[in-house]
């Protein structure tokens, strides 16, 4: 028994060795760095011999970067199938429709990402309750937010977060079509068209993981969305990673013998680390974060990389600096263009359809402008369709006035950059203390804010990282622990709450459980575990995760305690109440029974429930009988006992424990144990007695229990049945566009060989081939014509097997 059982755990390692091979070693994995108007990917290039090195995947556009934006095209369709009536287009097309179609065109939707609707003082109320907690903040979409959306979005009924409705027209007629999807779908969507660039740049292998690069000061809510965002379209979430701490680690593996070098402290011969600030800017928000750079302790690592401290602004990036600069020209060059003054769009009411185009059409106007400043003086500014007759708007913007009205936001960058360098609560006391500060994001480029942000940093500050890349390519990298030579030390970014029902102090009158810490920010280092004891639990109860706001909340049934404590007592009996043997009596009692919860934050900073057991405490007393006299140097007594435990253990190994697991080196005493045979038995009475006690504890297995939706609630994030039914739905999406780009290829085929048949010398004349397949005509020509008549009048409602069998008598057709 002992050697099948030594066969069976060599054959369970094996398949764990073949598990980790298939998750680590082959290429079903990407990273995706999904901004606010961008969408990075990379795969990760690594093997024997070669250097890790991040792969960037190619749109279908050939280009290294997408456009965060879904455009849904409806089309005539007469069933019941709404989906049918709907096609979807991604990336650089759907971004050229948004000025025409702004309700129709859904860009930037991780903007949206884990946010609820609120209106009214209590958004405001609870924004300021969360101004200045990083992660804590982002949990309401504000009206003046809401305001800004050229797409119309409504809260959802069950759990009040946002779906995006989407239908055909601009008139609010109620048999329009309508779709109204929820954030986390519309995310999913485009991971999914991410996925299948990924899978063609692989050759066809498919793609099963996923590495998502989130932002720094993340709360739990946007993490969960865009774990569910992967599910609902198939991928699993190996990861998410800090975009900074993404972004450090790619500067660590380009730069690794300098940043990792020993620098000697004054006066005691020591070293100590290296300090890089990274300053990334994007298009909605801005993060700074301070890393120390630690040598290694061992060879088998090459350094740690340790953020000490991080700052961000939702509120500063491109995007500001866009609407600063819309702003100014609303208020300077309007009123005086010619031949007419052109009216404000930004904030005109009522928010029609024109009005949406209108801001559109500006704000995309004035971005490239302020990109194009970032290497001119002046540029010009040609707004498309702002006039209310449908003309254009043009003049001419210069970097000096640019600068001058934006110079709020400039110095709110380096506000920003201060308050990081203060969290390091006097670590790095000024900027020439840092070994780097690395300029990543797309907003970075203004030289205004390279000037102002190197000042007091003894040079120009430094920009080797590529700013668009950098996050996905160290996502890459993190993405596989073979393929990293430096550890992480990430803090956890969000406090994690724990609450109880019942509750701890064992009332029943339906009051309030009382939130405890569990996990506090910056004082927790990912990943991190807790176990929970609970001594007087003997029934089932409730375990509810939360973040500060508790709009984040996940809940989990610990079900089967009663059963487990009632397990361990017949353990008890098993184990014997009380044996009695040759020269010993030994007796085994329960002492205690206590219900152990593990609860884990892991490396993506979003706690569960990993387990929870009962753990039972047995006390074994084993009196051991002798007629020898006990000595300095041991007595028969030990003896026995040595010899008893190492039968036992032996005995253990071969029976095993299907009840429990031992947690401690536990002597289990055998029936059938025999003492040494050549002593003379003595009476009991006359027997010197040497009593040992010892602790034995066993585990019993607890069920972890997702909890019903109509016993506790489950915040602004998606439920099992709302995820389900948006996988579906993605599923009949990804089949109807696969039908369509098949009935494109035919057509397209159609198409091809109708123009390749008539500019044949023989169209005007010829015969047709006796070996032809089609019967009915007399002429490879009547083929030709009936075929391109039929072309000229097919619809999108055509069915494709029809389509094929004009294919199919094109194919066939030969000409001599």
């Amino acid at each position: 028994m002992f050697a099948w059982e030594q066969r069976q755990q060599h054959c369970l390692l094996l398949l764990l060795l073949l598990q980790c091979l298939s998750l680590f070693g082959g290429a079903d994995l990407m990273a995706v760095d999904m901004g606010t108007d961008w969408t990075k990917a990379a795969t990760l290039v690594s093997g024997s011999g070669v250097v890790p090195r991040a792969n960037i995947v190619l749109n279908d556009q050939t280009n290294r970067k997408s456009p965060q934006c879904i455009a849904f095209r409806f089309v005539p369709y007469s069933g019941n199938d709404t989906l049918r009536a709907v096609e979807r287009i991604f990336a650089e097309e759907a971004k050229s429709l948004e000025p025409r179609f702004p309700q129709q065109s859904i860009c930037s939707p991780s903007l949206l990402a884990g946010l609820s609707v609120q209106q009214g003082d209590q958004a405001r109320n609870e924004e300021r309750e969360g101004e200045g907690e990083e992660g804590e903040g982002e949990g309401l979409l504000l009206p003046e937010d809401l305001a800004a959306l050229t797409y119309v979005v409504v809260p959802q009924a069950r759990r009040g977060a946002i779906s995006v409705l989407v239908k055909q027209g601009e008139n609010n007629d109620e048999v329009a079509t309508k779709l109204q999807l929820p954030v986390e779908e519309l995310l999913g969507m485009i991971l999914g068209n991410t996925k299948r660039s990924a899978e063609r740049s692989l050759g066809g292998e498919p793609i099963r993981y996923v590495t998502l690069a989130v932002p720094t000061s993340a709360s739990l809510m946007y993490r969960q969305a865009m774990i569910d965002a992967a599910a609902v379209t198939g991928l699993r979430a190996f990861r998410l990673v800090h975009s900074s701490s993404a972004a450090a680690l790619q500067l660590a593996h380009l730069n690794a013998e300098h940043l990792f070098s020993a620098e000697n402290v004054k006066g005691n011969g020591k070293t100590k680390g290296k300090y890089v600030m990274l300053y990334d800017m994007g298009s909605s928000k801005t993060e700074v974060a301070v890393f120390r750079f630690s040598q290694a302790v061992d060879r088998e690592s090459r350094g740690t990389i340790t953020m000490i401290a991080s700052a961000a602004s939702h509120k500063l990036g491109g995007r500001a600096f866009d609407r600063c600069l819309a702003q100014y020209v609303e208020r300077e060059l309007f009123p005086t263009a010619k031949p007419t003054p052109v009216s404000p769009v930004i904030d005109r009411k009522p928010a029609t359809a024109a009005t949406r185009r209108a801001v559109v059409s500006l704000l995309r106007s004035v971005n490239i402008a302020r990109e194009r400043l970032s290497v001119n003086q002046n540029v010009p500014l040609i707004v498309p369709g702002v006039r209310e007759d449908g003309g254009d708007f043009t003049a001419n913007i210069s970097r000096a006035v640019f600068e001058n009205a934006c110079s709020e936001l400039f110095d709110e960058a380096v506000r920003l950059r201060d308050r990081a360098l203060s969290q390091t609560n006097g670590t790095v006391r000024s900027l020439s203390e840092l070994a780097r500060l690395e300029l990543i994001g797309g907003a970075t480029r203004m030289p205004k804010l390279q000037d102002r942000l190197s000042q007091g940093y003894g040079k120009a500050a430094d920009r080797t990282l590529n700013s668009d890349e950098a996050v996905v390519s160290g996502a890459a990298l993190m993405s596989r622990s073979g393929s990293r030579k430096f550890e992480m030390a990430d803090p956890l970014m969000n406090d994690v709450y724990i609450t109880f029902s019942p509750p701890l102090d064992g009332s029943s009158d339906g009051s309030k459980s009382r939130r405890h810490l569990l996990f506090p920010k910056w004082k927790t280092t990912l990943p991190s575990a807790r176990r929970l004891t609970f001594l007087n639990r003997t029934t089932d109860f409730t375990v509810t995760l939360q973040d500060r706001s508790g709009k984040y909340s996940r809940s989990v049934v610990i079900r089967g305690v009663n059963e487990s404590i009632n397990a361990a007592r017949e353990k008890q009996q098993d184990l014997g109440t009380e044996r009695k043997k040759k020269n010993t009596r030994s007796s085994t009692h329960l002492e205690t029974t206590e219900v152990v919860v593990e609860i884990t934050v892991g490396e993506s900073g979003v706690p569960y429930v990993s387990g929870s057991h009962v753990r039972a405490t047995y006390r074994e007393e084993t009196t051991f009988l002798s007629n020898v006299e006990v000595g300095e140097g041991g007595s028969n007594a030990s003896q026995v006992m040595s010899n008893t435990s190492e039968s036992g253990a032996k005995a253990d190994e071969g029976h095993g424990n299907s009840t429990g697991v031992n947690e401690t080196d536990s002597t289990v005493l055998q029936d059938e144990w025999r003492g040494n045979s050549s002593e003379q038995e003595v009476p009991e009475s006359e027997r010197k007695k040497a009593t040992n006690e010892k602790q034995i504890t066993l585990r019993f297995p607890v069920a972890v229990v997702a909890a019903g939706l109509t016993s506790v609630p489950v915040g602004v994030n998606m439920n099992k049945d709302e995820a389900l039914a948006s996988r579906d739905r993605l599923r009949a999406f990804q089949r109807l566009d696969d039908e369509r780009f098949v009935r494109s290829a035919l057509l397209n085929d159609i198409e091809s060989m109708l123009l390749h048949f008539k500019s044949l010398d023989a169209w005007l004349g010829g015969k047709v081939d006796d070996n032809a397949s089609d019967a009915n005509v007399s002429d490879w020509r009547s083929v030709v014509t009936s075929v391109s008549q039929w072309f000229d009048e097919v619809g999108s409602g055509t069915n494709e097997s029809e389509i094929q069998l004009q294919h199919r008598r094109l194919k066939e057709l030969q000409v001599k």
